[in-house]
């Protein structure tokens, strides 16, 4: 018994003609009747208990599924950030050689060669020239031994790099035929061979004194200089004795 367009205090009224049925299938066919597409005012059919109210679980547990969607994306997106980039591939590159600031070393001079007196006998960093070869006169306090003489070696050393070479009596040394060895003294010809440096077209001329046996033949004189940086420079010479 549905009212057609009518209530009473909010409820629809069934119509005559639906007593004794079923309250819903009555109320559906009433609405359908009188829906606004058949052109008549229907009434709004009331919503059920359980379709208007969701159940509050349902929509917390909604929430954190959400929350921890949210958090993961996030998370994610952080690492991914935050993640190194790979290490570049090795490349192959040139070697340059590195300059440490010390001197390469000279070729040393040939052992073998031999210059004669007067000739200038050239080294890396250096020349020299044997200018004459005496017995000097000394005074009786630097007289050589008995069976022995000072023997006199004038000499001139010319510096030719651009590095200083030392100069000194004691670098040269003389040799007879036997393989005797006779290193410089004092008291001889004058005036002798300083101890010095000399720089590029700097020289040094002087004497340098031996004491030798008055017999002893073959004698060559060898002079090799100390010169930092470089190899070794030694100079000899056949003394004509």
């Amino acid at each position: 018994m549905i009212l057609a367009g009518k209530t009473w205090r909010g409820k629809p009224v069934l119509r005559p003609e639906l007593k004794g049925s079923n309250p819903r299938a009555a109320l559906a066919l009433s609405a359908s009747k009188l829906s606004p597409f058949s052109g008549k005012v229907g009434a709004v059919l009331p919503k059920r208990r359980d379709q208007e109210r969701v159940p509050l679980m349902h929509i917390r547990s909604t929430s954190w599924t959400s929350f921890g969607c949210a958090v993961l994306v996030i998370g994610s997106l952080l690492a991914c950030k935050k993640k190194a980039p790979p290490p570049p591939a090795p490349t192959t590159a040139e070697t340059t050689p590195l300059n440490t600031g010390t001197t390469t070393p000279t070729t040393p001079v040939e052992s073998n060669k031999v210059w004669n007196v007067g000739e200038k006998a050239t080294a890396p960093d250096y020349a020299m020239v044997i200018d004459n070869v005496k017995e000097c006169k000394v005074k009786y306090y630097f007289r050589a031994k008995k069976g022995n003489i000072k023997l006199g070696i004038e000499t001139t050393i010319e510096g030719t790099a651009d590095k200083d070479v030392a100069v000194n009596p004691f670098y040269a040394k003389i040799t007879d035929s036997e393989g005797y060895s006779y290193t410089s003294t004092f008291g001889g010809c004058t005036p002798d061979l300083k101890s010095v440096r000399v720089g590029k077209g700097e020289k040094a001329k002087g004497w340098i004194t031996f004491e030798v046996p008055k017999n002893a033949t073959g004698l060559k004189l060898s002079y090799n200089p100390i010169i930092i940086g470089s190899g070794k420079q030694q100079l000899k010479f056949d003394l004509g004795r």
